[in-house]
């Protein structure tokens, strides 16, 4: 039988909680803006084949060029407010937060106010 123990006093051969977590943090960050910027690039790729659809004359259906138009209209509004969105992310810099943290020594609990810079992956061809 084996047993887990939990021990609130860093290891010495890992770097601290705090310090893996926001490592965490950081790389979740990253992802989620190259993540933000795949879906940007998609949405722009649909609308622009649901435009070539809708334009596409009498080769597609009534029903299928309505259909089409009215994606292509949606999926570019959902793609400009999307890159608004992200834009404004990047440009707004730094933010501050706070994190809890245990001083190990005193043995008491306090917040950290750090500011982070603010990653959104690489910045998407316009």
């Amino acid at each position: 039988m084996s047993t887990n123990t939990v021990s609130i006093f860093p290891s010495p051969h890992r770097a601290p909680l705090n310090e893996r977590m926001e490592a965490l943090r950081e790389n979740a960050n990253e992802i989620a803006g190259e993540h933000s910027a795949v879906l940007l690039r998609a949405l722009e790729e649909a609308a622009e084949l649901a435009e070539q659809v809708a334009s596409g004359g009498e080769a597609y259906q009534v029903g299928l060029r309505e259909i089409a138009r009215i994606a292509h209209i949606e999926l570019r509004a959902s793609a400009l407010n999307l890159r608004v969105l992200l834009d404004r992310m990047r440009q707004h810099g730094p933010r501050t937060t706070q994190h809890p943290h245990l001083d190990t020594d005193t043995g008491t609990l306090g917040l950290t106010f750090r500011v982070e810079k603010r990653t959104l992956g690489p910045q998407s061809d316009r």
